[in-house]
């Protein structure tokens, strides 16, 4: 039988575990953190091209269940440098999971759509709480 976390301990432990991911977390109130990273960015003197991913948290104590939200979204401004874009990723309900690699002599990156989900997902159901995933921007 696993030990249920207070929510004070399940803060800690998912902000640990988002920071680990290489989000930049900030508090949003007192049940709900966000996280962002830039994943991915190119940029030259004509344009950038930039994408983000972004988490949130919200922790209800009375069902002892994390909500979760994630979007990434992607920017452009000018003429992006040129650059070899692979995105390798699979839709399934609520959720996507894959890769998509930028590869360009102006920067690039890689993403891995799953791994932030997945990380805190694990670290959730260890705590004996239930990890919802949820529809909408966080």
């Amino acid at each position: 039988m696993t030990t249920v976390a207070t929510k004070s301990d399940m803060w800690l432990r998912l902000s640990e575990v988002a920071a680990a991911q290489g989000l930049s977390v900030t508090p949003r109130g007192p049940d709900t953190f966000r996280g962002d990273r830039i994943a991915i960015q190119s940029k030259w003197i004509l344009g950038v091209h930039r994408v983000k991913q972004r988490v949130s948290c919200r922790l209800s104590e009375a069902d002892r269940t994390v909500a979760f939200r994630e979007a990434v979204t992607e920017t452009t401004w000018g003429f992006p440098p040129p650059a070899v874009t692979l995105d390798k990723s699979v839709v399934a309900g609520r959720t996507r999971s894959g890769v998509l690699k930028v590869t360009s002599i102006y920067g690039g990156g890689e993403l891995d759509y799953a791994a932030a989900r997945e990380a805190l997902q694990q670290a959730t159901v260890s705590g004996g709480w239930r990890f919802d995933v949820e529809i909408g921007f966080p």
